[in-house]
Protein backbone atom coordinates (compact mmCIF):
# COMPACT_ATOMS: atom_id res chain seq x y z
CA UNK A 1 0.00 0.00 0.00
CA UNK A 2 2.95 2.28 0.70
CA UNK A 3 4.38 1.68 -2.78
CA UNK A 4 0.96 2.11 -4.37
CA UNK A 5 0.21 5.47 -2.76
CA UNK A 6 3.69 6.87 -2.74
CA UNK A 7 5.78 5.34 -5.51
CA UNK A 8 4.03 7.33 -8.23
CA UNK A 9 4.94 10.59 -6.49
CA UNK A 10 8.65 9.94 -5.90
CA UNK A 11 9.91 11.17 -9.27
CA UNK A 12 7.73 14.29 -9.15
CA UNK A 13 8.91 15.06 -5.62
CA UNK A 14 12.51 14.62 -6.71
CA UNK A 15 12.00 17.13 -9.48
CA UNK A 16 10.49 19.64 -7.02
CA UNK A 17 13.17 19.24 -4.39
CA UNK A 18 16.11 18.76 -6.81
CA UNK A 19 18.09 16.90 -4.17
CA UNK A 20 18.09 13.20 -3.24
CA UNK A 21 17.34 12.21 0.31
CA UNK A 22 20.26 11.56 2.59
CA UNK A 23 19.75 10.74 6.24
CA UNK A 24 22.97 12.60 7.05
CA UNK A 25 22.09 15.76 5.15
CA UNK A 26 21.66 18.76 7.48
CA UNK A 27 19.37 20.39 4.91
CA UNK A 28 16.80 17.62 4.50
CA UNK A 29 13.64 19.13 3.10
CA UNK A 30 10.08 18.22 3.98
CA UNK A 31 9.60 16.80 0.50
CA UNK A 32 12.77 14.75 0.21
CA UNK A 33 12.21 13.01 3.53
CA UNK A 34 9.17 11.30 2.06
CA UNK A 35 11.33 9.14 -0.24
CA UNK A 36 11.49 5.59 1.21
CA UNK A 37 14.81 4.38 2.58
CA UNK A 38 15.47 0.79 1.53
CA UNK A 39 18.57 0.26 3.63
CA UNK A 40 16.83 0.88 6.97
CA UNK A 41 15.63 -2.03 9.02
CA UNK A 42 12.55 -1.87 11.25
CA UNK A 43 12.63 -5.44 12.46
CA UNK A 44 13.40 -4.30 15.99
CA UNK A 45 10.42 -1.92 16.20
CA UNK A 46 7.15 -2.86 17.94
CA UNK A 47 4.62 -4.68 15.80
CA UNK A 48 1.93 -2.05 16.36
CA UNK A 49 4.15 0.47 14.59
CA UNK A 50 4.97 -1.86 11.71
CA UNK A 51 1.28 -2.55 11.07
CA UNK A 52 0.54 1.14 10.50
CA UNK A 53 3.39 1.91 8.11
CA UNK A 54 1.11 1.55 5.11
CA UNK A 55 -1.28 4.27 6.25
CA UNK A 56 -1.05 7.66 4.60
CA UNK A 57 -2.48 10.99 5.66
CA UNK A 58 -3.08 14.13 3.57
CA UNK A 59 -0.85 17.01 4.58
CA UNK A 60 0.88 20.15 3.36
CA UNK A 61 4.67 20.08 3.58
CA UNK A 62 6.38 23.38 4.33
CA UNK A 63 10.16 23.76 4.03
CA UNK A 64 12.04 26.51 5.77
CA UNK A 65 14.01 28.89 3.55
CA UNK A 66 17.72 28.05 3.53
CA UNK A 67 20.51 30.40 2.51
CA UNK A 68 23.31 27.93 3.20
CA UNK A 69 22.79 25.41 0.43
CA UNK A 70 23.11 26.42 -3.24
CA UNK A 71 20.71 23.63 -4.18
CA UNK A 72 17.81 25.38 -2.42
CA UNK A 73 16.30 28.69 -3.49
CA UNK A 74 15.75 31.16 -0.62
CA UNK A 75 12.00 30.64 -0.81
CA UNK A 76 9.46 28.47 0.92
CA UNK A 77 8.37 25.28 -0.78
CA UNK A 78 4.84 24.02 -0.05
CA UNK A 79 2.99 21.15 -1.64
CA UNK A 80 0.02 18.94 -0.83
CA UNK A 81 0.73 15.23 -0.51
CA UNK A 82 -0.26 12.02 1.22
CA UNK A 83 2.46 11.35 3.76
CA UNK A 84 2.90 7.76 5.00
CA UNK A 85 3.45 6.97 8.65
CA UNK A 86 6.74 5.33 7.72
CA UNK A 87 8.14 8.62 6.42
CA UNK A 88 7.20 10.41 9.65
CA UNK A 89 8.87 7.75 11.77
CA UNK A 90 11.95 7.84 9.55
CA UNK A 91 12.20 11.59 9.92
CA UNK A 92 12.41 11.47 13.72
CA UNK A 93 13.09 8.45 15.89
CA UNK A 94 11.50 10.17 18.89
CA UNK A 95 7.99 9.97 17.43
CA UNK A 96 5.87 6.92 18.24
CA UNK A 97 2.65 5.70 16.71
CA UNK A 98 0.81 6.52 19.92
CA UNK A 99 1.90 10.15 19.45
CA UNK A 100 0.30 10.16 16.01
CA UNK A 101 -2.86 8.71 17.52
CA UNK A 102 -2.84 11.48 20.14
CA UNK A 103 -2.46 13.97 17.29
CA UNK A 104 -5.72 12.58 15.79
CA UNK A 105 -4.49 13.01 12.22
CA UNK A 106 -6.83 10.21 11.19
CA UNK A 107 -9.95 12.23 12.04
CA UNK A 108 -11.29 15.75 11.64
CA UNK A 109 -12.77 15.89 15.13
CA UNK A 110 -11.46 18.33 17.71
CA UNK A 111 -12.36 17.47 21.27
CA UNK A 112 -12.06 20.18 23.93
CA UNK A 113 -9.25 18.39 25.75
CA UNK A 114 -7.19 17.57 22.65
CA UNK A 115 -4.85 20.57 22.57
CA UNK A 116 -1.26 19.44 22.93
CA UNK A 117 2.34 20.48 22.27
CA UNK A 118 4.65 17.46 22.54
CA UNK A 119 8.43 17.76 22.13
CA UNK A 120 9.63 14.43 20.75
CA UNK A 121 13.35 14.31 20.14
CA UNK A 122 14.04 16.05 16.83
CA UNK A 123 10.40 17.01 16.29
CA UNK A 124 7.49 18.75 17.98
CA UNK A 125 3.91 17.52 17.60
CA UNK A 126 1.21 20.11 18.10
CA UNK A 127 -2.55 20.21 17.95
CA UNK A 128 -3.66 23.78 18.61
CA UNK A 129 -7.12 24.91 17.61
CA UNK A 130 -7.79 23.72 14.07
CA UNK A 131 -4.07 23.22 13.34
CA UNK A 132 -2.53 19.74 13.52
CA UNK A 133 1.13 19.69 12.63
CA UNK A 134 4.54 18.15 13.13
CA UNK A 135 7.54 20.45 12.87
CA UNK A 136 11.24 19.81 12.66
CA UNK A 137 14.02 22.35 12.66
CA UNK A 138 13.84 22.75 8.87
CA UNK A 139 10.34 21.70 7.79
CA UNK A 140 6.80 21.03 8.99
CA UNK A 141 3.76 18.95 8.05
CA UNK A 142 0.30 20.52 8.20
CA UNK A 143 -2.34 17.80 8.35
CA UNK A 144 -5.99 18.00 7.27
CA UNK A 145 -4.88 19.59 4.02
CA UNK A 146 -8.41 19.21 2.62
CA UNK A 147 -9.70 21.85 5.04
CA UNK A 148 -9.92 25.35 3.54
CA UNK A 149 -8.78 27.06 6.75
CA UNK A 150 -5.64 24.92 6.86
CA UNK A 151 -4.88 25.70 3.20
CA UNK A 152 -5.36 29.41 3.88
CA UNK A 153 -3.06 29.22 6.88
CA UNK A 154 -0.37 27.51 4.80
CA UNK A 155 -0.55 30.33 2.25
CA UNK A 156 -0.31 32.93 5.01
CA UNK A 157 2.62 31.07 6.52
CA UNK A 158 4.41 30.92 3.18
CA UNK A 159 3.96 34.66 2.66
CA UNK A 160 5.25 35.35 6.16
CA UNK A 161 8.35 33.27 5.50
CA UNK A 162 9.07 35.05 2.22
CA UNK A 163 8.50 38.56 3.58
CA UNK A 164 10.77 38.21 6.59
CA UNK A 165 13.88 40.43 6.35
CA UNK A 166 16.10 37.57 7.57
CA UNK A 167 15.72 33.86 7.14
CA UNK A 168 14.02 32.16 10.10
CA UNK A 169 15.60 28.82 9.20
CA UNK A 170 17.88 29.09 12.25
CA UNK A 171 14.82 28.82 14.54
CA UNK A 172 12.16 27.63 12.15
CA UNK A 173 10.42 25.56 14.85
CA UNK A 174 9.81 28.63 17.06
CA UNK A 175 8.67 30.68 14.10
CA UNK A 176 6.22 27.94 13.13
CA UNK A 177 4.92 27.58 16.71
CA UNK A 178 4.36 31.33 16.98
CA UNK A 179 2.54 31.44 13.64
CA UNK A 180 0.25 28.62 14.75
CA UNK A 181 -0.51 30.34 18.07
CA UNK A 182 -1.10 33.65 16.29
CA UNK A 183 -3.45 32.01 13.79
CA UNK A 184 -5.50 30.35 16.53
CA UNK A 185 -5.64 33.46 18.73
CA UNK A 186 -6.68 35.63 15.78
CA UNK A 187 -9.33 33.09 14.81
CA UNK A 188 -10.75 32.98 18.32
CA UNK A 189 -10.63 36.75 18.65
CA UNK A 190 -12.66 37.07 15.45
CA UNK A 191 -15.05 34.49 16.82
CA UNK A 192 -15.59 36.68 19.89
CA UNK A 193 -16.46 39.58 17.60
CA UNK A 194 -18.94 37.34 15.79
CA UNK A 195 -20.49 36.16 19.03
CA UNK A 196 -21.19 39.69 20.30
CA UNK A 197 -23.87 40.65 17.72
CA UNK A 198 -25.39 37.19 18.05
CA UNK A 199 -25.68 37.64 21.80
CA UNK A 200 -27.14 41.13 21.33
CA UNK A 201 -29.66 39.80 18.82
CA UNK A 202 -30.74 36.87 20.97
CA UNK A 203 -30.96 38.90 24.17
CA UNK A 204 -32.92 41.62 22.38
CA UNK A 205 -35.39 39.05 21.06
CA UNK A 206 -36.15 37.41 24.38
CA UNK A 207 -39.45 39.30 24.54
CA UNK A 208 -41.50 40.61 27.39
CA UNK A 209 -41.42 37.42 29.39
CA UNK A 210 -44.99 36.36 28.58
CA UNK A 211 -44.12 34.37 25.47
CA UNK A 212 -41.20 32.29 24.29
CA UNK A 213 -39.68 35.17 22.25
CA UNK A 214 -36.03 34.30 21.66
CA UNK A 215 -35.69 32.17 24.77
CA UNK A 216 -35.32 29.00 22.70
CA UNK A 217 -32.10 30.49 21.29
CA UNK A 218 -30.51 31.14 24.66
CA UNK A 219 -29.80 27.49 25.45
CA UNK A 220 -27.89 26.62 22.23
CA UNK A 221 -26.06 29.95 22.40
CA UNK A 222 -25.00 29.28 25.97
CA UNK A 223 -23.92 25.74 25.08
CA UNK A 224 -21.85 27.06 22.18
CA UNK A 225 -20.15 29.67 24.36
CA UNK A 226 -19.42 27.10 27.06
CA UNK A 227 -17.91 24.74 24.49
CA UNK A 228 -15.80 27.62 23.18
CA UNK A 229 -14.74 28.42 26.73
CA UNK A 230 -13.64 24.82 27.29
CA UNK A 231 -11.52 24.92 24.10
CA UNK A 232 -9.77 28.14 25.13
CA UNK A 233 -9.26 26.93 28.68
CA UNK A 234 -7.78 23.67 27.39
CA UNK A 235 -5.20 25.47 25.25
CA UNK A 236 -4.43 27.84 28.12
CA UNK A 237 -3.81 24.87 30.40
CA UNK A 238 -1.53 23.34 27.77
CA UNK A 239 0.60 26.49 27.59
CA UNK A 240 0.69 26.78 31.37
CA UNK A 241 1.88 23.18 31.65
CA UNK A 242 4.67 23.97 29.21
CA UNK A 243 5.64 27.05 31.20
CA UNK A 244 5.91 24.94 34.34
CA UNK A 245 8.21 22.38 32.69
CA UNK A 246 11.71 23.58 31.81
CA UNK A 247 12.59 20.33 30.05
CA UNK A 248 9.64 20.65 27.66
CA UNK A 249 10.49 24.27 26.88
CA UNK A 250 14.07 23.27 26.10
CA UNK A 251 12.67 20.42 24.01
CA UNK A 252 11.06 23.02 21.74
CA UNK A 253 14.50 24.42 20.84
CA UNK A 254 15.16 21.95 18.04
CA UNK A 255 17.81 24.06 16.34
CA UNK A 256 19.70 24.66 19.57
CA UNK A 257 19.63 20.95 20.33
CA UNK A 258 20.90 20.14 16.84
CA UNK A 259 23.78 22.62 17.15
CA UNK A 260 24.65 21.34 20.63
CA UNK A 261 24.61 17.76 19.36
CA UNK A 262 27.03 18.66 16.56
CA UNK A 263 29.36 20.30 19.06
CA UNK A 264 29.04 17.44 21.54
CA UNK A 265 27.35 19.58 24.17
CA UNK A 266 24.02 19.69 25.97
CA UNK A 267 21.49 22.49 25.88
CA UNK A 268 21.42 24.48 29.09
CA UNK A 269 18.03 24.51 30.83
CA UNK A 270 18.35 28.27 31.24
CA UNK A 271 18.30 28.81 27.47
CA UNK A 272 14.51 28.55 27.26
CA UNK A 273 13.87 32.24 27.94
CA UNK A 274 12.78 32.94 24.36
CA UNK A 275 10.28 30.07 24.53
CA UNK A 276 9.02 31.25 27.92
CA UNK A 277 8.44 34.79 26.66
CA UNK A 278 6.62 33.44 23.61
CA UNK A 279 4.32 31.22 25.66
CA UNK A 280 3.64 33.93 28.25
CA UNK A 281 2.60 36.41 25.55
CA UNK A 282 0.04 34.09 24.01
CA UNK A 283 -1.06 32.94 27.44
CA UNK A 284 -2.02 36.56 28.15
CA UNK A 285 -3.93 36.73 24.88
CA UNK A 286 -5.82 33.56 25.76
CA UNK A 287 -6.64 35.00 29.19
CA UNK A 288 -8.11 38.05 27.44
CA UNK A 289 -10.18 35.86 25.11
CA UNK A 290 -11.35 33.79 28.05
CA UNK A 291 -12.40 36.94 29.88
CA UNK A 292 -14.47 38.07 26.89
CA UNK A 293 -16.16 34.67 26.74
CA UNK A 294 -16.96 34.90 30.43
CA UNK A 295 -18.54 38.32 29.88
CA UNK A 296 -20.70 36.99 27.05
CA UNK A 297 -21.75 34.02 29.16
CA UNK A 298 -22.60 36.43 31.97
CA UNK A 299 -24.82 38.44 29.63
CA UNK A 300 -26.61 35.29 28.50
CA UNK A 301 -27.06 34.17 32.10
CA UNK A 302 -28.35 37.62 33.03
CA UNK A 303 -30.86 37.42 30.18
CA UNK A 304 -32.01 34.03 31.45
CA UNK A 305 -32.39 35.36 34.98
CA UNK A 306 -34.19 38.44 33.68
CA UNK A 307 -36.59 36.28 31.70
CA UNK A 308 -37.16 34.07 34.75
CA UNK A 309 -37.97 37.15 36.82
CA UNK A 310 -40.39 38.41 34.17
CA UNK A 311 -41.99 35.00 33.98
CA UNK A 312 -42.38 34.95 37.76
CA UNK A 313 -43.88 38.43 37.62
CA UNK A 314 -46.34 37.32 34.95
CA UNK A 315 -47.20 34.28 37.05
CA UNK A 316 -47.73 36.49 40.07
CA UNK A 317 -50.01 38.75 38.00
CA UNK A 318 -52.10 35.73 37.08
CA UNK A 319 -52.29 34.69 40.72
CA UNK A 320 -53.20 38.25 41.67
CA UNK A 321 -55.97 38.26 39.06
CA UNK A 322 -57.25 34.97 40.43
CA UNK A 323 -57.33 36.47 43.93
CA UNK A 324 -59.21 39.52 42.65
CA UNK A 325 -61.78 37.33 40.95
CA UNK A 326 -62.18 35.39 44.17
CA UNK A 327 -62.71 38.62 46.09
CA UNK A 328 -65.26 39.78 43.51
CA UNK A 329 -67.02 36.44 43.85
CA UNK A 330 -67.25 36.99 47.61
CA UNK A 331 -68.76 40.46 47.10
CA UNK A 332 -71.26 39.20 44.53
CA UNK A 333 -72.06 36.28 46.80
CA UNK A 334 -73.25 38.66 49.50
CA UNK A 335 -75.56 40.42 47.03
CA UNK A 336 -76.96 37.14 45.73
CA UNK A 337 -77.39 35.97 49.32
CA UNK A 338 -79.75 38.90 50.00
CA UNK A 339 -81.63 38.13 46.79
CA UNK A 340 -81.91 34.50 47.88
CA UNK A 341 -83.34 35.48 51.21
CA UNK A 342 -86.03 37.60 49.59
CA UNK A 343 -86.73 34.89 47.04
CA UNK A 344 -87.87 32.37 49.62
CA UNK A 345 -91.55 31.48 49.63
CA UNK A 346 -91.88 32.77 53.18
CA UNK A 347 -93.88 35.84 54.09
CA UNK A 348 -91.92 38.46 56.04
CA UNK A 349 -94.04 41.59 55.67
CA UNK A 350 -91.53 43.65 53.65
CA UNK A 351 -93.25 42.78 50.40
CA UNK A 352 -96.17 44.95 51.52
CA UNK A 353 -93.94 48.06 51.83
CA UNK A 354 -94.06 50.11 48.64
CA UNK A 355 -90.69 51.03 47.01
CA UNK A 356 -88.58 48.62 49.09
CA UNK A 357 -87.17 46.75 46.05
CA UNK A 358 -84.71 49.35 44.76
CA UNK A 359 -83.25 50.27 48.17
CA UNK A 360 -82.71 46.58 48.87
CA UNK A 361 -80.91 45.99 45.55
CA UNK A 362 -78.74 49.09 45.90
CA UNK A 363 -77.93 48.32 49.52
CA UNK A 364 -76.90 44.71 48.84
CA UNK A 365 -74.74 45.73 45.86
CA UNK A 366 -73.14 48.50 47.90
CA UNK A 367 -72.25 46.13 50.72
CA UNK A 368 -70.78 43.65 48.18
CA UNK A 369 -68.73 46.41 46.57
CA UNK A 370 -67.52 47.58 49.96
CA UNK A 371 -66.36 44.05 50.79
CA UNK A 372 -64.43 43.89 47.49
CA UNK A 373 -62.77 47.27 48.02
CA UNK A 374 -61.81 46.41 51.58
CA UNK A 375 -60.13 43.16 50.54
CA UNK A 376 -58.42 44.85 47.58
CA UNK A 377 -57.13 47.65 49.78
CA UNK A 378 -55.75 45.12 52.21
CA UNK A 379 -53.82 43.29 49.46
CA UNK A 380 -52.48 46.28 47.52
CA UNK A 381 -52.99 49.33 49.62
CA UNK A 382 -51.33 52.70 49.25
CA UNK A 383 -48.86 51.93 52.03
CA UNK A 384 -47.57 48.83 50.22
CA UNK A 385 -47.19 50.74 46.97
CA UNK A 386 -45.36 53.51 48.76
CA UNK A 387 -42.98 51.02 50.37
CA UNK A 388 -42.32 49.41 47.00
CA UNK A 389 -41.61 52.77 45.40
CA UNK A 390 -39.24 53.75 48.20
CA UNK A 391 -37.39 50.44 47.91
CA UNK A 392 -37.00 50.92 44.16
CA UNK A 393 -35.59 54.41 44.67
CA UNK A 394 -33.24 53.12 47.35
CA UNK A 395 -32.04 50.34 45.05
CA UNK A 396 -31.38 52.91 42.33
CA UNK A 397 -29.43 55.06 44.77
CA UNK A 398 -27.32 52.09 45.85
CA UNK A 399 -26.64 51.24 42.21
CA UNK A 400 -25.56 54.78 41.38
CA UNK A 401 -23.31 54.98 44.44
CA UNK A 402 -21.62 51.62 43.82
CA UNK A 403 -21.23 52.38 40.13
CA UNK A 404 -18.73 55.16 40.83
CA UNK A 405 -16.85 54.30 44.00
CA UNK A 406 -13.76 56.19 42.83
CA UNK A 407 -15.51 59.53 43.20
CA UNK A 408 -16.73 58.63 46.69
CA UNK A 409 -13.22 57.57 47.67
CA UNK A 410 -11.88 60.89 46.36
CA UNK A 411 -14.47 62.88 48.31
CA UNK A 412 -13.71 61.00 51.53
CA UNK A 413 -9.98 61.61 51.12
CA UNK A 414 -10.65 65.30 50.52
CA UNK A 415 -12.63 65.51 53.75
CA UNK A 416 -9.91 63.66 55.68
CA UNK A 417 -7.12 65.75 54.20
CA UNK A 418 -8.42 69.30 54.41
CA UNK A 419 -11.92 69.02 55.80
CA UNK A 420 -13.38 69.93 52.43
CA UNK A 421 -12.31 73.57 52.73
CA UNK A 422 -12.14 73.97 48.95
CA UNK A 423 -15.66 72.67 48.61
CA UNK A 424 -17.19 75.09 51.10
CA UNK A 425 -18.96 78.22 50.06
CA UNK A 426 -19.83 81.16 52.22
CA UNK A 427 -23.27 80.98 53.79
CA UNK A 428 -23.87 77.24 53.48
CA UNK A 429 -24.59 75.00 56.40
CA UNK A 430 -21.14 73.42 56.41
CA UNK A 431 -19.55 76.67 57.53
CA UNK A 432 -19.55 75.36 61.07
CA UNK A 433 -16.04 74.78 62.31
CA UNK A 434 -14.82 71.19 62.00
CA UNK A 435 -17.98 69.98 60.29
CA UNK A 436 -19.06 69.42 56.71
CA UNK A 437 -22.73 69.59 55.72
CA UNK A 438 -24.71 67.85 53.04
CA UNK A 439 -24.46 70.55 50.40
CA UNK A 440 -20.71 70.91 50.92
CA UNK A 441 -20.16 67.19 50.54
CA UNK A 442 -22.49 67.15 47.52
CA UNK A 443 -20.30 69.79 45.84
CA UNK A 444 -17.12 67.79 46.51
CA UNK A 445 -18.72 64.62 45.19
CA UNK A 446 -20.06 66.34 42.08
CA UNK A 447 -16.59 67.76 41.44
CA UNK A 448 -15.17 64.25 41.62
CA UNK A 449 -17.82 63.06 39.14
CA UNK A 450 -17.05 65.77 36.65
CA UNK A 451 -20.15 67.83 37.38
CA UNK A 452 -22.62 64.93 37.23
CA UNK A 453 -25.48 65.53 39.67
CA UNK A 454 -25.67 63.65 42.96
CA UNK A 455 -29.25 62.74 43.81
CA UNK A 456 -30.79 63.25 47.21
CA UNK A 457 -31.18 59.49 47.58
CA UNK A 458 -27.46 58.89 47.04
CA UNK A 459 -26.54 61.65 49.46
CA UNK A 460 -28.96 60.34 52.09
CA UNK A 461 -27.57 56.82 51.70
CA UNK A 462 -23.98 58.03 52.14
CA UNK A 463 -24.89 60.02 55.25
CA UNK A 464 -26.82 57.08 56.68
CA UNK A 465 -23.69 54.94 56.35
CA UNK A 466 -21.01 57.38 57.54
CA UNK A 467 -22.81 59.95 59.73
CA UNK A 468 -22.80 58.08 63.04
CA UNK A 469 -24.08 61.01 65.07
CA UNK A 470 -27.04 61.55 62.77
CA UNK A 471 -26.77 65.35 62.97
CA UNK A 472 -26.47 65.76 59.20
CA UNK A 473 -22.80 66.82 59.34
CA UNK A 474 -19.56 64.98 58.68
CA UNK A 475 -16.74 65.20 61.21
CA UNK A 476 -13.18 63.96 60.73
CA UNK A 477 -13.55 61.54 63.61
CA UNK A 478 -16.35 59.73 61.79
CA UNK A 479 -13.89 58.71 59.07
CA UNK A 480 -11.49 57.03 61.49
CA UNK A 481 -12.95 53.60 60.88
CA UNK A 482 -12.53 54.04 57.13
CA UNK A 483 -8.91 55.10 56.86
CA UNK A 484 -7.27 55.98 60.17
CA UNK A 485 -3.68 55.19 59.23
CA UNK A 486 -3.89 57.15 55.99
CA UNK A 487 -5.36 60.12 57.86
CA UNK A 488 -2.51 60.07 60.37
CA UNK A 489 0.05 59.97 57.59
CA UNK A 490 -1.54 63.00 55.95
CA UNK A 491 -1.53 64.86 59.27
CA UNK A 492 2.17 64.23 59.76
CA UNK A 493 2.96 65.43 56.24
CA UNK A 494 1.06 68.64 56.94
CA UNK A 495 3.20 69.25 60.04
CA UNK A 496 0.43 68.57 62.53
CA UNK A 497 2.57 66.11 64.50
CA UNK A 498 1.34 64.74 67.78
CA UNK A 499 -0.63 67.89 68.53
CA UNK A 500 -2.71 67.59 65.37
CA UNK A 501 -3.34 63.91 65.91
CA UNK A 502 -4.21 64.48 69.59
CA UNK A 503 -6.55 67.31 68.70
CA UNK A 504 -8.30 65.12 66.17
CA UNK A 505 -8.81 62.41 68.75
CA UNK A 506 -10.21 64.84 71.31
CA UNK A 507 -12.62 66.31 68.81
CA UNK A 508 -13.88 62.91 67.82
Amino acid sequence: MFAKNFGSRSRRLLRVVQQPYSPLSPHCSALSCLIPIKDRSYASLPSNRVQQYGQTYPCIAIRAPSLKSPNFPPLTSTEKMDVPVKAILQKSRGIHVRDLLALSIQTDSMDPGDHLVLPRGEAVLMKIGHIKAITWRDCAYLFDSHRPDVVLFSSTLQNSLVQLPSSPSEHFELFFLEEVLREVCDTWDRRIKLYRPVVDKVIGGVGDGTGDGGVHRLVPLKDSLMDFQVHVQSLLNTLNNLLENDDDMVGLLLTEKWIAQKEGKEVDLNDHEVVELLLEDYSRQLHSILGNITKLLGRVQTAQDHYAIKLSTYRNDMIRMNVRLSIATVGMGFATMVAGFFGMNVTHGLEEIPGVFFPTVVGSLSVGGAIYLACQSHLSGGAAQHRGKMRAMEAQSVTMMLKDMNSLDYAVKRVIEDGGEEGREEGVEGEREGKLGREDFRMILETARGGRRVTDGELQLIFDIIDESGDGFFQKGEFRKLDLEWRKAVGEEQGLGEEGGEDGVNKS
